[in-house]
């Protein structure tokens, strides 16, 4: 079958499927009944099915309409976003945010409600980065959540509170460990491309490295985060991301003992133009969470209106 069926005789069979009646349907398309009924019986050439089972005064659908429906149901719901989004029309009302995975699962996501309980009118799509280069804001991104050094040339960059870096692991094997050179003797995870790694961190903590357990690397904080979660080793860890599983117990900090991060987390702003006003609402809101002149403890309660 090359050719699809007229749009018309669609509408007929989506209306009348809804409505298990043709007379409704034809109220709703501002025509007669008869023209349903006939629009539906090419429909049903066309396919070789019959759709409806006809009675004297009800209508019921076949098992082939059943079956049919929510394709031409998904069909119209997928032309209606379009054309919304092609002429304008809510455009204004949905908000695109890239960030790296680790930002939009431990940070983000448990947050969310606050937000759309404040705008519900804003859609969002979030999209998740790993890497440097998936980043860039393009013409539908509408706000960027970065993790660097902050040295993009960009418009706009919004850094949120410093970060420091600290091991973390369950209370179980936090237990076991009595000196910090204790976690040589664990097995430690680091996310790839992060300029704060165990050897850092050790020489920060003034650790002799020689005789350690290997240390296993992830693409994302995520990963890192979830293998400390299962008791399989030491993750490195900073505020943001560690927040919310530090506060329920899940994990925990073994020692306190902070690194200064050389990377950080920025909020990317779309232009500031009427196109992207649902994107500076999210932005507003965002940096609610995050003052200027607040530390790290800011990372869990956003500022009040």
């Amino acid at each position: 079958m090359n050719k699809l069926p007229p749009v018309q005789w669609l509408r007929s069979f989506e209306s009348a499927a809804r409505h298990l009646s043709f007379t409704q349907a034809a109220s709703e398309l501002h025509v007669t009944q008869s023209s349903v009924s006939q629009q539906v019986k090419l429909l049903e050439n066309y396919l070789g099915e019959s759709l409806f089972i006809r009675r004297v005064r009800s209508l019921e659908l076949s098992e082939a309409g059943r079956l049919y429906l929510p394709w031409v149901q998904q069909a119209f719901e997928m032309l209606r976003q379009g054309t919304e989004l092609f002429t304008g029309k809510g455009h204004q009302l949905a908000i695109t945010v890239r960030a790296n995975i680790a930002f939009i699962t431990f940070w983000l996501s448990p947050r969310l409600s606050d937000f759309y309980q404040r705008h519900p009118e804003i859609q969002t799509s979030l999209t998740t980065m790993i890497w440097q280069r998936d980043y860039g804001l393009g013409e539908d991104d509408h706000v960027e959540i970065r993790f660097g050094k902050g040295d993009w040339q960009v418009d706009e960059l919004y850094a949120f509170p410093r970060q420091t870096c600290f091991p973390i692991c369950t209370p179980e094997i936090a237990a076991q460990l009595k000196t910090p050179a204790d976690i040589l003797a664990f097995t430690r995870w680091e996310t790839q491309g992060s300029a704060d790694r165990w050897e850092n961190w050790l020489s920060y903590a003034d650790c002799d490295t020689q005789g350690s357990q290997p240390v296993h690397s992830t693409s994302t904080f995520v990963v890192s985060m979830d293998m400390a979660r299962r008791g399989l080793g030491i993750a490195l860890g900073h505020p943001l991301v560690c927040a919310d599983l530090l506060a329920s117990g899940e994990l925990v900090k073994p020692f306190d003992i902070n690194m200064p991060m050389e990377e950080n987390y920025y909020l990317l702003s779309p232009a500031d133009n009427e196109r992207n006003a649902s994107g500076r609402v999210f932005c507003d809101w965002v940096k609610a969470f995050f003052p200027p002149s607040k530390a790290d403890t800011a990372l869990l309660r956003p500022a009040s209106n």
